[in-house]
């Protein structure tokens, strides 16, 4: 095991001794309840989508506010069984080209997955040709520029000179991780594409790290208008 996995193991069992992981599980579900229920509550026939699920547990959240939600993921989970039920189900597919038809979907929601994307931008396009108008797009976006980057655990690594960065999280996390995938960039592209932002909410973790701010953030909007296809 090299260094940089060895450091990163160390932070990882530090937050899960202080329940930083659950605590952010506890505050991403409740942020998201919260949008969940002021935007779907007048509303019938929804189809909500959740772009790289996981082990599908955000949708299952959503299948509880939507007549149909499906999770999307480039691999197969195997809770996806265990968390299968009557309103949702999972495809495997790639968030550039969604297998879903063009104005169907009434929320979108993307939860740490655009920044792990290549052409990040063409999820987002995609995004926009798949929502109806006046459809929700609900992206959470970990911050890579964090005094430490929620991915590898490592301090100021958004600093260094990109060959360095790339070739660190490579050893980190056996990842690559898209440097331009930030709040400014991400809300452009929204924006070119017909979604007009409503919010942005910067996270903490836990109160008592906010002496790190701003470790995630939210974005929230709303399509108004029919995308540009790039």
């Amino acid at each position: 095991m090299n260094v940089l996995s060895e450091l990163r193991r160390i932070m990882e069992k530090i937050s899960l001794a202080y329940g930083l992981y659950e605590a952010r599980y506890k505050n991403y579900t409740k942020l998201i309840k919260t949008f969940l229920n002021i935007y779907l509550r007048s509303k019938q026939n929804i189809l909500c989508l959740d772009l790289g699920c996981g082990d599908g547990f955000f949708t299952k959240i959503l299948s509880r506010y939507c007549d149909k939600a499906v999770g999307i993921d480039l691999r197969a989970h195997n809770s996806w069984m265990i968390s299968q039920r009557e309103n949702n189900n999972f495809l495997i597919a790639d968030a550039r080209r969604i297998p879903i038809r063009s104005v169907s979907a009434d929320l979108v929601l993307i939860i740490s997955l655009l920044e792990h994307v290549p052409n990040w931008r063409y999820v987002i396009s995609e995004v926009s040709r798949i929502l109806k108008m006046g459809g929700l797009i609900i992206i959470q976006l970990p911050n890579l520029h964090s005094i430490f980057e929620p991915h590898t655990k490592l301090p100021l690594i958004s600093l260094m000179p990109s060959k360095v960065r790339d070739l660190i999280t490579d050893l980190a996390v056996h990842d690559k991780l898209e440097w331009d995938c930030t709040v400014e960039n991400i809300i452009s592209i929204l924006e070119k594409y017909g979604l007009k932002i409503i919010g942005v909410i910067p996270y903490s973790y836990t109160n008592t790290l906010r002496i790190i701010p701003n470790q995630a953030y939210y974005i929230i909007a709303i399509k108004t208008y029919r995308n540009n296809r790039p």
